[in-house]
């Protein structure tokens, strides 16, 4: 494969850094950019493999230039990341502090979208679990992740997930978090009620996150069948 069929070279990478550097808004990069380099690198280092076994004058010259443009190479794609990265930073605060969709995702790729995404996530978590607790007079709370090791050793001591549940109202506020088999729970708010595995359940009640309620308990027995229906 030429450099032409991927549409990369070393003049077009250095002219994508400089559009980047240049500008405070990130740049469109074709969707494949990042793919489209790896082939041109590979392109590169297959070069060097085959004049290395050459002797010829010519040949180590042309080695010494490849190796020469790939250190270059590979710095100017750091910089470039450091700088589409600082930029995809900006706007995931933008997104997170205003809420708003407003905030033009267009020049992000799709290995972007996902840094975008968990840093908007992040930001949020963080502004409400202290900014959010603080205004409504309580404690920051910046635990993202409720289950620490010990917890998540605890619940694979005790095995699988069972068919047991329990009712719990949520006495503080819970962010989102993974048990042993990497089930999702949450995030959960104060005064939430949700019915959890007992596993999970038992944890959040011994560290005093949630309560366990009971609901129907009144009408158990009204709705428990009677001898007469259980024979028939």
């Amino acid at each position: 494969m030429t450099e032409a069929d991927v549409n990369i070279t070393y003049e077009t990478i250095f002219e994508v850094l400089m559009r980047e550097k240049g500008r405070e808004e990130l740049q469109k990069l074709e969707p494949d950019f990042f793919k489209s380099v790896v082939v041109y690198l590979k392109e590169k280092r297959a070069v060097i493999e085959l004049n290395s076994k050459s002797a010829d004058l010519f040949a180590i010259e042309e080695r010494e230039k490849t190796q020469k443009q790939l250190h270059n190479i590979y710095s100017m794609i750091r910089e470039l990341y450091t700088r589409r990265e600082k930029k995809i930073v900006r706007l995931a605060l933008m997104r997170a502090r205003s809420g708003s969709d407003l905030v033009d995702m267009s020049a992000l790729l799709d290995e972007e979208k996902a840094i975008f995404n968990e840093l908007v996530r992040l930001f949020s978590d963080y502004y409400k679990g202290i900014v959010g607790n603080i205004l409504k007079n309580r404690l920051p709370n910046v635990d993202r992740r409720f289950l620490n090791i010990r917890d998540v050793k605890r619940l694979e001591d005790i095995g699988g997930a069972g068919s047991q549940t329990r009712t719990l109202r949520f006495l503080h506020s819970v962010p989102m978090f993974v048990d042993s088999r990497m089930q999702v729970y949450g995030p959960f708010e104060e005064e939430d009620i949700a019915n959890l595995p007992e596993e999970v359940s038992n944890v959040l009640v011994d560290k005093g996150r949630a309560e366990e309620i009971n609901i129907g308990n009144d009408h158990a027995e009204d709705n428990k069948p009677s001898a007469s229906a259980e024979k028939a």
